[in-house]
């Protein structure tokens, strides 16, 4: 019997039981376009115009433009939907939340060249991670459990090492002991190796879904200024709280599978149908801070340029963690597996997440219309890990920089006031995929850790943007539609790139749509 247990390079191997992966690094990372319906609606290509909450967070300097002060609170109606390939229906979700609310004050000072100092607070919603997909993977050409299995060999692992192990002591990877447990690996004839189910001869499917919630909730504290009306200067320290939960589930329903004749120890391995189902649940919390600073020039009546610089957020994490496979063989009983004796793990780390430039041009044409434009680099594969004391994961730190690579923003606005109260805006804006070409196409080992196998990748994203604002005096109220596409790739665990092995995906496209809604008071 060939079966089709491959080896891997011992650099798979975590170096403990469970610790945080390039991949984790870049999912908590992520921002979401969001900010007041005005920015918005023109695409976000507000950096060198200020004169809105949002400036407070994309370039500081935007709060010295204001002449008089402003509060406000945005509305957002989010409508998701995932469409994975092989699936059969949509994941629709909608959900209703305030993503931003804002205060600035305004003082002039009438001074000779500064001609006012404004200060103001903003709260917004910088990331949702509230997604759900699901999906098939038809005709598999390999299985998890040979991947496992090659990760446990690649180790040294021996069935000593995994049998009965405590997870809380144990040097052994946790996916080893669980997949020990649940007999989706299994020794060989001679005892000196592991092997999954999968082999000559054998067929099946793999079935996914994965649900996320929560996001990052960030608090903006800024400072800034008007010198002689042609410079617009603005600092902000932005304090974070990120709350994010993941339920995962990646199962297998094999036929001529390679089987443990004797799931209670060691036994001969006979063909027969099987199938398994791996569940995890991670729970992660954090606090950061970050710097903002920013600069805006206005060299005449026409012409806006303006730059800003975003530090990395600095964050102190904590994980908390379950993972469980679910078995069944034929003519066997059922079964259920799980780790740390079904409480949960936990694991203390820092974060730092990618820096961010973002230069700006913008015209004003006339006395009705302004055109603006944005470009912003957002540095991921400067994103770095930490173990709780500051001592860095260097392994993982050299995947980021293997994996991910810096993601260029494009921004593009418009707005054409009709009459003093009314105004209609539109935009555009393009992000590059942050992955680097070998890793979204097989060419690289995609290292994960702890029972957590399965990861996505990002291609590019799009937003295309509509809306309108009105005037009643000192209250403005804005509307904005913002429809978002994006492609993603779900894969079930890692290609072995040395053996030629490809990693079980699924396309996944994503269609968000949202109604966002912002009223305010200038006074």
């Amino acid at each position: 019997m060939k079966n089709k247990v491959f080896s891997i390079i011992i650099s798979l191997l975590p170096a403990t039981a469970f610790a945080q992966s390039a991949i984790d690094a870049y999912t908590l990372s992520q921002n979401d376009f969001r900010g007041t319906a005005r920015f918005m609606a023109m695409g976000g290509a507000f950096g060198a115009l200020g004169g809105d909450i949002t400036s407070i967070v994309q370039n500081p300097a935007g709060i010295g433009v204001y002449r008089s002060s402003d509060i406000s609170a945005t509305l957002d109606v989010d409508m998701q939907s995932t469409q994975s390939q092989n699936a059969s229906n949509k994941v629709n979700q909608t959900k209703v939340s305030c993503n931003s609310f804002g205060y600035v004050g305004a003082f002039r000072l009438n001074g000779e060249s500064l001609r006012t100092l404004n200060w103001g607070f903003s709260y917004n919603r910088n990331a949702n991670r509230a997604h759900s997909m699901n999906g098939q993977i038809n005709s598999l050409q390999s299985s998890l459990s040979n991947y496992v299995a090659g990760v446990t060999n690649a180790g040294g692992w021996t069935v000593n090492d995994l049998a009965g192990a405590n997870y809380a002591t144990t040097n052994a990877p946790w996916m080893s002991v669980l997949s020990y447990d649940a007999s989706i690996i299994n020794p060989t004839s001679d005892g000196k190796s592991f092997q999954g189910l999968y082999g000559d001869g054998t067929t099946g499917y793999g079935e996914f879904e994965v649900i996320e919630e929560g996001g990052v909730d960030e608090f903006n504290f800024s400072l800034g200024g008007n010198v002689k009306d042609m410079v617009y200067w603005g600092v902000t320290v932005g304090v974070t709280d990120l709350d994010y939960k993941l339920y995962s589930y990646y199962g297998e329903k094999l036929d001529n599978a390679y089987v443990n004749s004797d799931l209670s120890g060691v036994g001969d391995i006979v063909r027969g149908s099987g199938a398994f189902a791996l569940e995890n649940y991670l729970h992660t919390t954090g606090t950061g801070y970050n710097v903002k600073l920013g600069l805006m020039l206005r060299p005449n009546s026409t012409l806006r340029i303006g730059a800003a610089f975003h530090t990395p957020t600095y964050y102190t994490m904590k994980d908390l963690y379950y993972t469980s496979i679910g078995y069944q063989y034929q003519d066997k009983p059922s079964g259920t597996a799980e780790t740390n004796g079904g409480y949960d793990g936990e694991t203390n780390y820092r974060l730092r997440t990618p820096w961010r430039f973002i230069g700006s041009l913008a015209g004003v044409i006339g006395t009705q219309g302004i055109l603006s434009f944005d470009y912003e680099y957002v540095a991921y594969g400067s994103m770095r890990l930490h173990d709780d004391i500051g001592n860095a994961y260097t392994d993982t730190n050299f995947d980021i920089k293997d994996y991910y690579k810096g993601s260029s923003i494009f921004r593009i606005g418009g707005e054409f006031r009709v009459d003093k109260q009314l105004s209609l805006r539109a935009g555009y804006s393009y992000q590059t995929s942050p992955v680097n070409e070998d890793a979204l196409n097989d060419r690289l080992n995609i290292i994960t850790v702890g029972t957590t196998p399965a990861y996505c990748l990002d291609k590019s994203t799009q937003h295309i943007t509509c809306g309108l604002g009105y005037k009643f005096g000192r209250i403005y109220a804005d509307l904005a539609y913002v429809h978002k596409t994006r492609d993603r790739e779900y894969h079930a665990f890692s290609p072995v790139v040395e053996y030629g092995e490809a990693s079980p995906k699924s396309i996944i496209s994503e269609t968000n749509d949202r109604i966002v809604a912002t009223i305010g008071f200038r006074f």
